[in-house]
């Protein structure tokens, strides 16, 4: 059974899920900011940013070598046609300051919930994409896997989150950086961690 990030986290997401939800069907657009790459979107339907991790595709291996570079190591689960994963690269990653965070702090590796590619999970077994993530329950994009960094060889998740407005999106990928977790919640931290308005 997976951890979840603190359980504060994983409300605060359905929240936002919720709320940002009803915006996203409002808006008539996903504007970029100025001067961010855009994202490609690949042959089988999935957007994908040039600066995510080059997999492998042996989880115990691409995870050994984040941390070997002092970086966290995240999984995130996407698939064809989910607005929310086309919402995350349009706004998310467009901004300049979670692109630029994201490629200096983490190893972030893009996976296919109903891909066909063959992974080697933690543990040695060999599966596709899809029956890796039924494995592991993951079943809703985009989902965000962070795990432990002291913990390569075993993959111990730390937690997950779905999708996260920008701003919250931000503190949540801080609060596994910074290891937020090993002395608060994630939504007291996030009172003494948001920037200033």
């Amino acid at each position: 059974m997976p951890h979840y990030l603190p359980p504060t986290l994983a409300p605060l997401s359905r929240r936002l899920f919720l709320a940002t939800g009803t915006a996203a069907l409002l808006a008539p657009g996903f504007p970029a900011a100025a001067g961010a790459a855009a994202p490609q979107l690949r042959l089988d339907g999935i957007y994908y940013e040039p600066w995510l991790l080059k997999p492998s595709f042996d989880l115990g291996k691409d995870f050994a070598a984040v941390t070997k570079s002092g970086k966290n190591f995240a999984i995130m689960w996407e698939m064809r046609g989910c607005p929310w994963c086309k919402r995350l690269h349009l706004e998310n990653f467009a901004r300049a300051d979670i692109a630029s965070y994201v490629q200096e702090n983490f190893g972030l590796l893009q996976m296919n919930l109903r891909g066909h590619t063959e992974v080697k999970d933690f543990d040695g077994e060999k599966l596709t994409e899809e029956s890796l993530s039924l494995k592991h329950d993951v079943n809703a994009t985009p989902t965000f896997q962070f795990f432990k960094p002291s913990d390569a060889s075993f993959g111990g998740e730390l937690g997950r989150v779905g999708y996260v407005e920008p701003d919250n999106f931000l503190l949540a990928l801080r609060f596994v950086r910074e290891r937020g977790y090993e002395t608060s919640n994630f939504e007291d931290w996030a009172k003494s961690h948001k920037a200033p308005a």
